[in-house]
This record gives structure tokens, sequence and C-alpha cells, in this order.
């Protein structure tokens, strides 16, 4: 097994991990952009519900600048399921290895307000809907730090 093909399958296991080894998590992992959208070979796909929206790399680069604004702390990809159970053998990752992980919700830490948020997006990626303010609950996985002055925002996509 060649050491690419490793370290995909351990990036995948670790995402396994901290799901609790469960297709439906109890808490959501929050990934950083390059967890969800670099270590996935190409499958991530935030807006796959979106037809005409951009797809992995592009994806991937338009999250970044958003994470690079001077009003955002943080951006993070909530992970929501795995659509079946992996396979964690190199014999299987070709064909069997579970998708990359779904996720329908990003996080961002921000002191921007909802109309602002909605200005950074195009009309084919735009969210469904837009939280302001902490999520209650286990389900919902929590930032390390939200510096003062600065709020969550939750975007979903259905």
């Amino acid at each position: 097994m060649d050491d690419t093909l490793k370290t995909a399958i351990k990036r995948r296991s670790l995402i396994w991990e901290a799901m609790g080894e469960s297709q439906y998590p109890k808490t959501r992992p929050l990934l950083t952009l390059e967890q969800f959208f670099l270590h996935s070979n190409g499958e991530a796909d935030l807006w796959y519900n979106l037809p005409d929206a951009p797809k992995g790399q592009s994806q991937y680069d338009f999250h970044k600048a958003i994470r690079e604004r001077a009003n955002v702390w943080d951006l993070r990809i909530s992970v929501t399921q795995l659509d079946e159970e992996p396979a964690l053998t190199a014999e299987t990752f070709e064909s069997t290895w579970f998708e990359w992980p779904n996720s329908d919700h990003t996080l961002i830490v921000t002191t921007a307000d909802e109309g602002e948020i909605r200005s950074w997006f195009p009309e084919n990626a735009q969210p469904d809907e837009i939280d302001i303010g902490e999520r209650s609950g286990t389900e919902w996985g929590a930032p390390s730090f939200v510096p003062k002055g600065y709020h969550q925002v939750w975007l979903w996509y259905d």
C-alpha cells in the first residue's frame, strides 16, 4: 500500500472516530476547510444539492476567501452524516470505501450581519437559512474560541 493511500485511509478513519463511529454523529465534528476539502481526494461537495454551484477546489477557494476576510475569525464545515459505514481497508478503498462525509451546515465566526454575509455568496450558492448565535444542544459542535465582539453564524443548505 502506498503512502498516499495510507494517508487517505488514516484521515477518513480519524473523521469516522470523531463522528463516534456512527453514520449520524451525536455531536457533529467541525472540520477546517483543509480537512474537509483538501483531504477528500476531490470528493468533498458542500453544495451537492445546488446543481449550478461551484464544485470541489472552487468551493475550497471560495470559502478560503471568506475565511481570509478581516471580519472573519474562523470558518468550519459541520459534518452531518455518512451515507454508509466505512470499509477501513486498502482493498476496499477504491470501490466500496464510504463516500466523503456529507455536510449541510457551515459555521462562520464573524462580526458581520446577515445582509453582509449574504452578499458574500453568489445567487447560485445562497444558504437556505442563516442563523446568528450559538446553537444549543449536544448535536452542534462548537468552535474552541469566539473572540469578544464576534458571533457564530450557521449557514444551512437544504
